[in-house]
């Protein structure tokens, strides 16, 4: 293609190409595009599909983009007059945020090249326009994003060329998000890892390097060790000096104050998630819950969960833990949640600062179980979310602090028993006085009567039999609801 000039725009990969136009009585010829002529003004583009639309006066198409297989474009207008328009979305350009507009008409048969990482749109001046472009990748309809028209950040003088009270937008055109919206909703979200090791030397690094390796987030990792022997700290120091992580030494309190003491000590964050020291991130773990949780009102408790993979010390699959998930997990109501103790598994708990502010008003003496209460806390006052999608490899050792696949049945129910038994010391009593003294009030009528039975439960045969029908009416799990009725059955009970 002849080229008769280019000129180069502000914006850096911006071109406004006017190509050569030969005339005579019976009309003109032009090239519209030749590959060798472009790549001798700098366009090394290789373009695979060309597209053509027609549009009447007053018609904004745009501002449009993609994120999966973004594309460059040769835009021209074949018959008619447009305004074109450029805005750089390039995250890294000292003119993010800038735009370029060109007039292109039938009659000066101008292009204007625009690269990859740019918003794209076009108003039409003339009664009727046909606008032809070539693009360098094809379209993409989950890539597809766009920003508002007549964003007022970015101020594109649309009214110089149309009517603005006559603009005809698509329903998709007027629903696009502003530029500070759209880098508010892509950017990284930053995520406090939390994380209490003991004596882990021996798999910390590769669950370390796992986590940050994270996609699509910003760690923040904060870690607590509770009283190491071995060479924990040694490594961990490492991993400090380098600056990435935050580390805090203590005496030995145990896993579950050492995990209390992280999440009220920690940084403030928009996202939390519960780490253990021996098993590995898959790396779409934490973007995955943030996705899911950035979605759902922030001023109420969400908490986030998956199933996990369970592996051994070579990370050699041994068992998924989403069998007959869908009865386990199926409704995450408070009361089950509740009763039924390893319905959650915090390594896998990903939670927003609503839910953090909420566990920071218990004292830590007060918790038996970090994650226990965490998954409480959202399903009575909030929302829990729980997903199938394993992104993380539960490592199974001699060495676990807490196995997931360590107890076994009877002990599982000896523990469910002992809630019943053992007044004051019993997980859930203490957990039914945690809501009593410092939740009550913004639990449900139907939760506080829960809480109410399972408080007095001790006290007389009555409320015995109130707490029996309560489970049967309104426990909706198959399984918890059996297993706890059976239990009230035991005459040591």
């Amino acid at each position: 293609m002849l080229i008769k000039n280019v000129e180069k725009c502000d914006i850096e990969g911006l071109l406004v190409i006017e190509p050569a136009v030969f005339e005579d009585d019976r009309g003109y010829f032009m090239e519209t595009f030749n590959e060798r002529d472009l790549e001798k003004v700098g366009i090394k583009t290789h373009f695979v599909q060309d597209n053509q639309s027609k549009s009447t006066k007053n018609v904004l198409r745009g501002l449009h983009f993609q994120t999966i297989h973004p594309q460059a474009k040769l835009v021209r207008v074949i018959k008619g007059e447009v305004y074109d328009v450029a805005v750089d979305l390039r995250k890294d350009s000292p003119t993010f945020g800038k735009w370029k507009g060109v007039l292109l008409t039938e009659k000066n048969k101008k292009m204007f090249y625009i690269p990859k990482g740019f918003a794209h749109g076009f108003a039409v001046i003339s009664d009727e326009a046909v606008f032809s472009y070539k693009c360098d990748d094809y379209w993409c309809k989950e890539g597809e994003r766009g920003i508002i028209w007549n964003d007022p950040d970015i101020n594109i003088n649309w009214g110089d060329y149309i009517n603005l009270k006559k603009v005809i937008l698509s329903e998709k055109d007027q629903k696009h998000p502003t530029l500070k919206e759209w880098v508010s909703d892509n950017s990284p979200k930053e995520v406090c890892v939390l994380l209490s090791t003991y004596n882990g030397e021996k798999f910390l690094r590769e669950q370390l390097d796992s986590v940050l390796s994270q996609e699509g987030v910003k760690v923040k990792l904060f870690v607590r060790d509770d009283g190491s022997k071995d060479r924990t700290v040694e490594i961990l120091r490492e991993y400090e000096k380098a600056g990435k992580l935050q580390l805090t030494v203590g005496e030995n309190l145990g896993f579950a104050k050492s995990f209390s003491w992280l999440i009220n000590n920690a940084p403030e964050c928009e996202y939390y998630a519960c780490c253990d020291q021996d098993d590995v991130w898959l790396p779409k773990k934490l973007i995955n819950g943030v996705n899911e949780i950035k979605n759902r009102n922030s001023l109420i408790p969400v908490l986030y969960y998956t199933t996990l993979t369970v592996v051994d010390k070579n990370l050699k699959p041994i068992v998924h833990s989403n069998k007959n998930s869908k009865e386990v997990h199926r409704d995450n109501i408070f009361v089950e949640n509740l009763l039924f103790n390893m319905l959650c598994a915090g390594c896998t708990m990903i939670f927003n600062n609503s839910l953090r502010e909420l566990y920071r008003t218990i004292p830590v003496n007060k918790i038996s179980s970090h994650d226990y209460t965490l998954n409480n806390i959202a399903s009575g006052l909030g929302e829990v979310i729980f997903s199938e999608d394993s992104q993380i490899l539960y490592r199974q050792h001699g060495n676990n602090a807490v196995g997931f696949y360590n107890a076994s049945i009877k002990n599982f129910m000896n523990s469910f028993k002992s809630f019943f038994t053992k007044e004051l010391k019993s997980t859930r009593f203490q957990e039914a006085n945690i809501f009593k003294a410092y939740f009550y009030e913004k639990l449900s009528d139907e939760n506080k009567m829960f809480i109410d039975l399972l408080s007095k439960y001790k006290l007389n045969k009555n409320y015995k039999k109130k707490l029996k029908k309560f489970i049967k009416q309104n426990v909706q799990n198959k399984f918890v609801k059996s297993y706890t009725i059976n239990l009230l059955r035991l005459k040591k009970l």
